[in-house]
């Protein structure tokens, strides 16, 4: 069993908005714009984790089994989703400790 999967609890976490930034995690510009590069499960993931911090503004903690369930796929396939919006600087992910750091917004 590989360390991911025996870590349940995503902390989600928010960021500070850069000056260059303009779209929240939330808006339909992630999936406008976004989906193409990200595919369906990162962009719905996106979204969600956007909700989520504009719900608990300090940020939540949430099951990963839950999560992955909620969008219809494994936690292996939400842990490469989220590794997929790392790559492409949407929300930064560390495996390690299990924690997504979304910012206020996207880059244009």
């Amino acid at each position: 069993m590989d360390f991911i999967s025996e870590q349940r609890t995503l902390h989600v976490v928010p960021l500070s908005a850069n000056a260059e930034d303009r779209w929240r995690l939330s808006d339909p510009y992630v999936e406008r714009v976004w989906s193409e590069r990200l595919g369906p499960t990162a962009t719905l993931l996106a979204r969600r984790l956007g909700r989520m911090l504009e719900e608990q503004q300090g940020g939540v903690d949430v099951d990963l089994g839950d999560l992955a369930g909620s969008l219809g796929v494994q936690p292996s396939i939400a842990v490469k989703a989220l590794n997929r919006l790392n790559r492409f600087e949407v929300v930064y992910f560390a495996p390690e400790q299990m924690i997504a750091g979304c910012p206020g917004s996207l880059p244009r």
